[in-house]
């Protein structure tokens, strides 16, 4: 999934769950409510399946970054040359992962670290020398 697309679903989602949460939160609207077939707590059953599918979705694309990250190192090592623009796109997958592993620290990092390490000085090495595809 595109990456921008990926963060305008999920700040779609985010907005919901604030919506569903104030509304949740203020008392007076639900005391009228809780009399009509419990649409308190559908809502509520609804705002804890989106923050769920939230989290889920930018795992997912945690991921997928992770899956980028490692198959364009490997492609490196095995000295498969690439545009800037490809390099580009993978310095951001880079950040969206050590983005994503900062904010979930039991989220298993290990793998990317020497990974990362080596994109970035071949690009460093390949910016210098403008030899890019």
């Amino acid at each position: 999934m595109d990456p921008v697309v990926s963060q305008l679903i999920g700040m779609l989602i985010t907005g919901f769950v604030s919506i569903a949460v104030a509304l949740i939160s203020s008392g007076g609207f639900w005391s009228r409510m809780e009399k009509k077939n419990g649409i308190k707590d559908s809502i509520e059953k609804v705002a804890k399946q989106t923050e769920s599918l939230s989290k889920k979705m930018d795992e997912n694309e945690a991921r997928r970054a992770r899956r980028q990250i490692l198959r364009f190192s490997d492609e490196l090592t095995q000295q498969i040359k690439h545009s800037k623009d490809y390099f580009d796109d993978v310095l951001a997958d880079i950040d969206v992962y050590d983005k994503y592993c900062k904010n979930n620290p039991d989220f298993p990092n290990n793998r990317t670290l020497i990974a990362e390490k080596n994109i970035k000085q071949n690009y460093e090495i390949r910016l210098q020398k403008n030899d890019f595809l």
